[in-house]
């Protein structure tokens, strides 16, 4: 399994921008032009540009 870290609240805020709970993702990477999350229940990852 990945490495999956807690959202911090700029990443918050970028998700519900994005119309996502940030309450169900895992931050995976996040680099200046993407960002890899991982839903915590299913296990879905999703990448989701910048």
């Amino acid at each position: 399994m990945k490495n999956c870290k807690k959202l911090t609240r700029k990443q918050m805020k970028f998700l519900e921008s994005k119309n996502l709970n940030a309450r169900n993702w895992w931050i995976i990477k996040n680099t200046p032009t993407q960002m890899e999350i991982l839903h915590k229940t299913s296990g879905k990852l999703k990448i989701i540009k910048k």
